[in-house]
């Protein structure tokens, strides 16, 4: 964590901004006074690196922190698990964008993700051959067929996106879904099932491991460097139903997002203990890519629009996908009130329950359902600052604490130093920071 003293007062604006935010939404301790409405749930996740953070929160007992008892049920992909979650089979479920984003464009879901879980980094998706096959090159592949895990997904389209950069349309190949899954596939590969598959990790270490399968391309290039994963969805009428029970899991799931993006020993241990078949040798953990895992200390549906705008953007170039405004399946919370809140630091400072996030993060609008008002810290009988952006309501001893998000603007090593930016610049401010007002302590 990085303090930084400025006296420019764009730049603590947008600090005060974004505390004030935060601070509607409480914290990361243990689950609500009230409890949660919902004890039991049960979550159904594709066992892949997409999903670190929540095996890590699994794993570590951060559910049962919050007074959860979380049943992991392995999914194939989002796509086949969308409508068990409609009817009331799985509480949460987590797998990749497209195909939520399909299940809702066409109305058989009514959505909300409500937490980012991963985004691509070198290593993680691939096209995988055979040693033994003719196909050496993208280019052999037409007329041939490729294995993806479900019908137009992700793989789909960072697969057809590579091919289409490379002068072939996707229509030259035959694209087979293996109904087994990620599981299965190996073997399937091995036995000349299909002349290619497409690896998510760990199954691309599991199949180069298992089988000598060899990758031909990575698909974290082009138009899909750095794309958009996975997220978290809840039906809409079940986040209604059940909000506190949706802000105690959203609070372990982002401490688990956390460890995972910045502990592979933790992510290791995850994906060991993970139930029968699924664990993981240490073979495999220690040499499987990880990606990146955003995480947020805002409310419940904090996510970063432009980012996920970005995944409807791709699929429109590449796989035809029809107009569509991510908005519809994002959360839409505030604080529905104008009081003094308390920040981690004990500084006070009025918000206004109209303010909107820094740049593009989507963060709390609209009034809360239950979410914010038994997490909200008290109202003290203080002398009150009357607006943010007055410079002469500020006092030359307040510091913007700003921490970078993790995964923004990260390669593939996973452990490089991030540049110092220019603390006097306002406009260094954007998506991938999170910024908060800090008391001077003395000095």
């Amino acid at each position: 964590m990085r303090t930084w003293r400025v006296p420019g007062m764009p730049l603590i604006a947008a600090g005060l901004l974004v505390l004030a935010v935060a601070a509607c939404s409480g914290g990361r301790g243990t689950a609500d006074a009230a409890g949660a409405e919902k004890p039991d749930l049960t979550v159904a996740v594709v066992p892949a690196v997409d999903s670190a953070g929540f095996f890590v929160a699994l794993h570590e007992g951060l559910f049962r922190t919050q007074g959860l008892n979380v049943k992991f049920v392995p999914a194939i992909s989002s796509e086949t698990v969308i409508a068990g979650q409609m009817h009331g089979q799985y509480d949460i479920t987590a797998g990749n964008y497209v195909s939520y984003i399909q299940a809702q464009q066409s109305h058989r879901a009514s959505l909300y993700i409500f937490a980012e879980g991963s985004v691509l980094q070198r290593g993680d998706f691939g096209i995988y051959t055979m040693p033994g096959s003719r196909i050496k090159t993208l280019d052999e592949l037409r007329g041939r067929t490729i294995a993806v895990n479900a019908p137009k997904n992700i793989l789909y389209l960072l697969a057809a996106s590579l091919l289409t950069e490379q002068g072939m349309p996707p229509r030259d190949v035959r694209f087979v879904i293996a109904k087994n899954g990620f599981p299965a596939m190996p073997a399937e590969l091995k036995a000349g099932a299909f002349n290619a598959a497409v690896f998510a990790e760990p199954f691309g270490s599991v199949a180069e491991e298992a089988v000598g399968a060899v990758p031909l391309a990575d698909l974290d290039q082009g138009a899909t460097t750095n794309f958009p994963v996975e997220g978290y969805v809840v039906t809409q009428q079940w986040a209604k139903k059940y909000p506190r029970t949706l802000a105690s899991f959203y609070r372990a799931l982002e401490q688990g997002q956390e460890i995972a993006d910045t502990d592979r020993a933790a992510v290791e241990a995850a994906f060991a203990a993970l139930p029968g078949s699924l664990g993981l040798s240490s073979t495999i953990t220690s040499v499987m890519s990880l990606e990146s895992y955003p995480f947020s200390p805002g409310p419940v549906g904090s996510v970063d629009t432009a980012r996920l705008q970005r995944v409807v953007d791709v699929m429109r170039q590449f796989i035809g996908f029809p107009a569509f405004s991510i908005g519809s399946m994002l959360m839409r919370l505030s604080c529905s009130m104008h009081a003094l809140t308390e920040s981690r630091d004990g500084l006070f400072v009025p918000f206004d329950a109209a303010a909107r996030g820094v740049r593009d993060v989507q963060h709390a609008i609209g009034d809360a359902e239950g979410l914010s008002q038994d997490r909200v810290g008290p109202v003290r009988p203080l002398q009150p600052v009357r607006v943010l952006g007055d410079p002469q309501q500020v006092g030359g001893h307040l510091g913007i604490q700003v921490r970078r998000d993790r995964q923004a603007g990260r390669g593939g090593d996973r452990n490089r130093p991030q540049p110092a930016r220019d603390a006097a610049d306002a406009h260094q401010i954007g998506h991938h920071v999170v910024a908060g007002p800090l008391r001077d302590r003395g000095g």
